[in-house]
């Protein structure tokens, strides 16, 4: 070993003959392994045996030793950043919270369970630059794309060897530089090892979450592009061992300035976190306490984008030759940030609620208030008959998000309300592709507020929020015009907005009746009526207005309810009217005996109460029962929606003022007739398509509760919800029902952010393997009898080691065992003795690919060189004491018995019954019915049921005792063969 690594070293001659002579050494140095730092030790003893073998002996391994020679004499030394490294490897990798072993919990899958540390570990085996190219895997991948990385290592690949080519044409060289130049890495093992670092960044992620989230704040904050390079080999170079050299002196404990954004994007990728000063506005200390870093480690950033309205982020731009098959080189812009972080389902959903509130503009900025709003409605929904109904089940969804943002530590509040700043700055058509809705769902749209109420509470909420909150439009001297429904045909009244004041210093509203026909002396006292009914049931005064006060000099009505935009009061009342209505007035009170209708005694008639100037008015909004006027002169051309604050639309739905008209104004139907009353009036209701995206928002969210582990790609936020594949309702209808192939649909769309497929594409799918994630129908994971399991997937941290998205297909017609004849000893048959045991104790289950692919083409990937989605089969495999018996199809099966209850009836129907209590008497089958006993252990039931599925077996499953009654009932039901079923108990 020591010689070779002497011989690789030293200086050679550039003669022709030993040129040759190097040029055909024949030794695979690329699988020679070394001994691991003792910083690396504990990733190497927590890495599961499969991962460890791959790295150790594999191609990742082989990998590791061709990109560590073939960069190892360009690289810096970085002894200190390098043993941080290999402890904070360490430290994650023994947390079993991120690196967890497989167990029998994980069925089939528990072999590809635990975090992705095989290119870590490969590294620190294989030597000289090996730990450097695999920290470069990591740079790239925080910034880049799988494809576009691995284009980017294929050019540093082709640009490197060409550089080593240069160097063998001088008199001198190192024979390290010949035997790199002549090193092949294929696309496939560059994909692998982008694949494995890209997996252990989105682990190390999650275990250091707070101070990743500290970090890519700062980067957030920067909103400065990485120094552009004529040359994109020189320009990855100069970024990789700026931040590797930079690195090394704060782990080192050497304070050091940046004035460009390289480093921190090699310290985005690594997970060392040195304390931070950062100059900006104002000097912010960002103390990170990580002891990796020695003291006086701290990184001062003196750069900032000045300009609020640039990017924010740090991007980088270079032009990918290896990226298409075809074309120029294209030119591609990335940025890393706050938006490039992956996150929660309950934090994605503070970005939708942002989202939502972008239009609110200034009732947004509080979002507390806008919490408390979200709270009150799914209340006020709660009370009503709408838990049942799944389009509304995304109010459930904001409320519970606002309560948890309500009740959180000052430090998740503030990260909460950076992602809800986020969905407002930069994705605000998450949830609509045209947002354009008024605060509060449009609620806080007077005309929308006011029209879930009946008449006299719509006057009453206009004069309280008239004195109470600012609305934008002046209503002084302004009045409320409306029907009065009670008549025998609708006749405007009018109400004051704000109270008049008394002689006696009492202030009081007023209202005004007209007459319908002054010369009819019934119509009158009609109107006499009605004026005093006003008095006694408001308690304010009202007076009386002529005729002719709403028609104008053609008389033609000047108020017909249609949206007028003014209208210009007539002549005051004339005294012979006044004095008409006064003897009127005064007959029709007369003739009430005193005692007998005590509110009309306070009625008269004054002709100062009466009359208005001659003042020209204008409306300033209506609804389908009041129009509200202002003075003319105190009217604004400019175009005023008028709008009450979030906190008023709370406090009248806490009130429960709202409640019973809740549930119809959001209901999807009822939004539909909003169509009609928006084109009518102009308001604007909430709109079908928002409706859609939260719909969706909220069928995601019944995925991702039994996810709790998995987190989302943010940048599925930059377009609207309802545009992908698996988001769209069947006919507009809302289901809240999601099938297995729709929840993975939608599981590989918030995992990547991109990959877009139709639900049919995963009909077969089982798994799917993304990243360091596993989601694993729930089917390969519970016992065969576990109800609606076929509608749920689990998600495990872990990968199947290929890389890109993985859909995992079982093979079309999987493989049995066909038994031995010297096994015949094995065969009993013994008959049932009515007890059920666990008699398959040593059945296991296990996952392999079979080697086959097939890419899988969405549109963002047309073209290029390499495919991130594919089809990959995968057989789950039934062992027997470590033997194999048989390949399984698990999804072909299907729940075709009921629970049975307890034992019920007799077996004398089905005749003589045989136990099977191993896998050679499964195979060699009596011919008569029989029990396989295999009580309590779900996977040799699970093995055991898609084996007789395989076989085309009559058979039925129980969970527990059995029901021979159920038994015959379901044999019955599905046509099955009683005289030689199959009962797995």
């Amino acid at each position: 070993m020591a010689s070779i690594g002497k011989f690789a070293l030293s200086c050679v001659s550039g003669v022709q003959e030993t040129s040759l002579a190097l040029a055909h050494l024949s030794f695979d140095f690329a699988m020679i392994r070394l001994e691991a730092p003792k910083e690396f030790q504990g990733l190497g003893t927590a890495l599961s045996k499969k991962r460890k073998h791959e790295a150790e002996q594999g191609s990742v391994h082989a990998t590791a030793r061709r990109l560590g020679a073939l960069f190892a004499d360009d690289m810096p030394p970085i002894p200190n950043l390098s043993r941080a490294y290999g402890l904070r490897a360490s430290e994650i990798a023994e947390n079993p919270s991120f690196n967890p072993t497989g167990g029998i919990a994980d069925g089939p899958l528990a072999g590809h369970v635990g975090a992705d540390g095989t290119s870590i570990w490969a590294a620190a085996t294989s030597g000289r630059g090996a730990l450097q190219v695999h920290l470069l895997a990591c740079l790239l991948a925080r910034m880049w794309s799988a494809s576009e990385a691995i284009a980017i290592w294929s050019e540093l690949v082709t640009a490197r060897k060409a550089r080593l080519e240069e160097t063998l044409r001088g008199l001198e060289f190192q024979a390290s530089s010949l035997i790199a130049s002549r090193i092949e890495v294929s696309h496939e093992s560059l994909a692998e090892w982008d694949a494995s670092a890209r997996s252990w960044l989105r682990t190390g992620d999650k275990a250091k979450l707070l101070q990743q989230k500290q970090l890519m704040l700062i980067v957030d904050n920067i909103g400065l592009p990485v120094p552009s390079h004529p040359n994109m080999f020189e320009g990855v170079m100069a970024v990789w061992k700026n931040a590797m050299l930079t690195v090394e002196k704060l782990v080192s404990g050497i304070a050091q300035q940046i004035n460009d954004p390289k480093v921190l994007v090699g310290l985005s990728s690594w997970h060392i976190y040195p304390d931070i000063t950062f100059l900006g506005r104002e000097t912010t200390m960002v103390y990170l306490n990580d002891d990796l870093v020695q003291r006086g480690g701290m990184i001062t950033v003196g750069m900032q984008n000045a300009s609020p309205n640039e990017h924010k982020g740090i991007s980088w731009t270079m032009p990918l030759a290896q990226l298409q098959f075809y074309g120029k080189p294209e030119a591609l812009k990335r940025i890393i940030g706050e938006q490039s972080v992956r996150v929660s389902f309950g934090h994605l959903v503070h970005v939708a609620m942002g989202s939502v509130i972008s239009p609110w503009k200034q009732e947004a900025d509080n979002f507390d208030s806008v919490c408390r709003f979200f709270v009150a409605v799914w209340s006020s929904l709660s009370r009503s008959d709408s838990k049942g109904s799944a389009a509304l089940g995304w109010h459930e969804l904001f409320s519970q998000q606002a309560m948890s943002y309500l009740h959180a530590k000052p430090e998740e509040r503030d990260y909460i309300q950076r992602l809800v700043n986020l969905g407002r700055r930069r994705f605000a058509t998450f949830m609509d592709p045209e947002p354009s809705l008024a605060p509060g769902y449009g609620l806080c749209s007077l005309e929308n507020s006011l029209g879930l109420l009946k008449t006299e509470d719509q006057i009453k909420a206009v004069r309280r929020i008239a004195s109470g909150y600012n609305l934008g439009i002046d209503l002084r001297g302004g009045f409320i015009v409306y029907k009065n429904e009670g008549a025998h045909r609708s006749c405007p009244e009018i109400a004051s907005i704000f109270p008049y004041q008394l002689e006696n210093g009492k202030e009081i509203h007023r209202r005004w009746t007209c007459p319908i026909i002054l010369s009819h002396e019934d119509d009158s006292k009609r109107t006499v009526e009605r004026s005093i009914d006003l008095m006694a049931i408001t308690g304010e005064l009202c007076g009386l207005l002529s005729e002719n006060i709403f028609t104008n000099a053609e008389r033609k009505p000047v108020i017909n309810w249609i949206a007028e935009k003014k209208i210009h009061w007539g002549q005051e009342m004339g005294s012979l009217a006044l004095s008409y209505l006064e003897a009127v007035a005064s007959s029709y009170v007369g003739t009430l005996e005193i005692g007998s209708n005590r509110r009309m005694l306070s009625w008269k008639v004054s002709a100062k109460e009466h009359t208005y100037e001659d003042v020209e008015y204008v409306q300033a909004f209506s609804t389908d029962s009041i129009i509200v006027y202002q003075q003319k002169s105190l009217y604004c051309e400019k175009e005023v929606t008028v709008t009450v604050p979030v906190d008023y639309v709370t406090d009248r739905i806490n009130s429960r003022a709202l409640d019973k008209h809740i549930f119809g104004y959001f209901d999807v139907p009822s939004l539909r007739e909003q169509r009609r009353i928006q084109e009518k009036t102009g308001t604007t209701p909430l709109i079908t398509s928002q409706v859609h995206c939260l719909f969706a928002l909220y069928k995601s969210s019944l995925v991702y509760s039994r996810l709790p582990t998995a987190d989302i790609d943010l940048s599925i936020a930059s377009r609207p919800m309802n545009r992908s594949q698996w988001a769209q309702m069947e006919g507009g209808a809302a289901s809240s029902t999601v099938r297995r192939a729709e929840a993975f649909a939608c599981v590989a769309m918030l995992d990547t952010g991109h990959v877009d497929l139709d639900p049919a594409s995963f009909t077969d799918v089982m798994a799917i393997s993304s990243g360091d994630t596993l989601y694993v129908s729930e089917m390969l994971l519970n016992d065969p009898c576990q109800p609606s399991v076929d509608l749920g997937i689990r998600c495990l941290i872990g990968n199947i080691g290929r890389p890109g998205v993985a859909l995992l297909i079982g093979p079309k017609e999987p493989v049995l065992l066909e038994p031995p004849l010297e096994t015949w000893d094995l065969v009993n048959h013994s008959d049932f003795d009515g007890k059920l045991e666990n008699n398959f104790k040593s059945t296991s289950l296990q996952l392999s690919l079979t080697g086959y692919e097939q890419a899988v083409n969405i549109p963002m990937t047309q073209g290029r060189r390499y495919k991130e989605v594919a089809y990959v089969e995968a057989v789950v495999s039934a062992h027997d004491c470590g033997s194999w018996v048989g390949d399984l199809n698990i999804l072909s099966l299907c729940r075709n018995s009921s629970t049975f209850l307890s034992n019920y009836g007799n077996s004398s129907r089905f005749g003589k019954i045989t136990s099977i209590d191993n896998w050679q008497e499964f195979f060699d089958l009596p011919p008569n019915s029989a029990i396989i006993r295999a009580k309590g252990n779900w996977i040799a039931r699970l093995a055991l049921a898609a084996a007789m599925r395989g076989r085309e077996d009559s058979a039925v499953w129980a969970s527990g005792p059995i029901c021979w009654k159920c038994v015959e009932e379901v044999s019955r039901r599905l046509h099955l063969r009683t005289e030689q079923l199959l009962i797995l108990c």
